[in-house]
């Protein structure tokens, strides 16, 4: 009666630090996806932040400074071959 006493005490302590470790596990796990998701949310603050200043009227007009562009006065199309092609003169 006591050998079967002690291998029940047994198993029940086995599945009791199974659990207790499944649980620790869970808890690790849950806080690394916290963590990332947190690290996800600032860089998505960001890219947000960057579109904002790459979309800005300043930043648009530099760029067509940069990159020498010209105000479009009168626009041609040209048919070649059923393509369209535009010529600015």
């Amino acid at each position: 009666m006591l050998v079967f006493l002690f291998g029940l005490l047994l198993i029940v302590l086995v599945f009791y630090l199974k659990q207790i470790n499944s649980i620790t596990t869970s808890g690790y796990k849950m806080r690394e996806l916290e963590n990332k998701a947190a690290e996800l949310r600032d860089k998505n603050k960001k890219l947000e932040l960057q579109i904002t200043e790459l979309r800005s009227s300043e930043r648009v007009a530099t760029e067509v400074e940069i990159l020498k562009m010209e105000e479009v006065v009168r626009l041609e199309y040209l048919k070649t071959d059923g393509t369209s092609v535009a010529w600015n003169r």
